[in-house]
């Protein structure tokens, strides 16, 4: 697969940070800048929003829906191959084959999701009528095939909230809740990635103790309405144990909870196809992840850990990414060592 095909889509829950010195160049800043909006563009259009909504606005403007286009990591993929394909997501107020609108730089804006109705409006305001937020609103960017279509999706955040216990909910109903700031109205900073107490919510984890050498790590959707992680192809759980402590501790080698995929030959060259799924499952079914250490280790205390990953390092050093620095740790607990007869 295409190098864009395979990691534009990392940018939906992105953070701000340089492009790496190996990228092509890129003629977008980052973070975001304003520009000045023509009268009747799309940035005129987003601005009668900001402009009667300050308070939303600022919200909107702290998300990644705003910075979708303006994201370091998926403009480096992006400067390798600039599809619309691509586009389509990241910059939907521009025209898909134009590679430089200016309304690229809005991201998925608020003009986005309350559409004009022009019918409507009068000489000095714009009125909107605003589309609804269940999870068909957000399937066009959050439930789509790969280009080459295979037996999984690219993207099935949508197809997995309907297969979760959480399916009568809304996707705002988690990450659109009702904000007490100011006036009454539902947060838009699209809650993600970038909240650590979401994520630290979203599953319920146990550990106990296996035989001699190893620990049962079990997990569970708990407050998503989707796999976790869901998204972005590869974003991952890591599973970590560490038993015992100073230079002697000993290390189990740690369990990836993630999509995994193969490269296949193909008429139309490499391609990324799925070959296995790890990810915690919208259902609820448990899933365990059994560590096991290089010695026996039932006399020691173990310290273990689940942390949600951005990426894993093959990605992370492509594009320059911190992945300690983004690292959340999701849940932790230690087994105390068993005693000696």
């Amino acid at each position: 697969m295409r190098l864009c095909l395979a990691l534009a889509f990392l940018s939906a829950c992105g953070v701000e940070r340089a492009a790496p010195s190996g990228a092509l160049p890129i003629d977008a800043p980052a973070p975001r800048r304003f520009f000045a909006a023509q009268p009747g563009s799309k940035s005129a259009e987003n601005a009668d929003c900001e402009r009667c909504h300050a308070d939303i606005a600022a919200e909107w403007r702290s998300s990644l829906h705003a910075r979708s286009w303006n994201d370091p990591v998926f403009l480096s993929a992006y400067a390798i191959e600039p599809l619309p394909f691509c586009r389509a997501c990241h910059a939907p107020e521009a025209p898909p084959d134009e590679n430089a609108h200016p309304a690229r730089h809005l991201g998925v804006a608020c003009i986005t999701c309350h559409v004009p109705d022009r019918a409507s409006s009068n000489g000095s305001h714009t009125l909107f009528e605003t589309r609804g937020a269940g999870a068909e609103s957000c399937a066009s960017c959050h439930q789509f095939e790969f280009p080459e279509p295979q037996e999984a999706a690219m993207q099935s955040t949508v197809e997995e909230h309907a297969a979760s216990p959480h399916r009568d909910q809304t996707c705002a109903h988690c990450h659109m809740p009702p904000s007490t700031a100011g006036r009454p109205h539902t947060d838009h900073r699209f809650r993600v990635r970038d909240d650590p107490e979401m994520l630290r919510g979203s599953v319920a984890v146990t550990a106990e103790r296996g035989l001699e050498r190893s620990i049962d790590v079990t997990l569970a959707a708990r407050g998503a309405g989707h796999a976790v992680p869901t998204g972005d192809m590869f974003r991952r759980l890591e599973v970590h144990a560490t038993a015992g402590g100073g230079p002697d501790a000993a290390h189990a080698r740690p369990v990836v909870l993630a999509r995994e995929f193969e490269l296949v030959k193909t008429e139309l060259g490499l391609r990324r196809r799925q070959v296995n799924d790890r990810r915690v499952p919208a259902s609820g079914a448990p899933i365990t992840a059994r560590l096991v250490f290089p010695q026996n280790v039932s006399d020691l205390p173990i310290r273990w850990e689940v942390i949600y990953r951005r990426m894993g390092p093959h990605e992370g050093a492509l594009f320059g990414v911190d992945l300690d620095a983004e690292a959340v740790v999701v849940a932790s607990g230690t087994i105390a060592g068993r005693a000696t007869p």
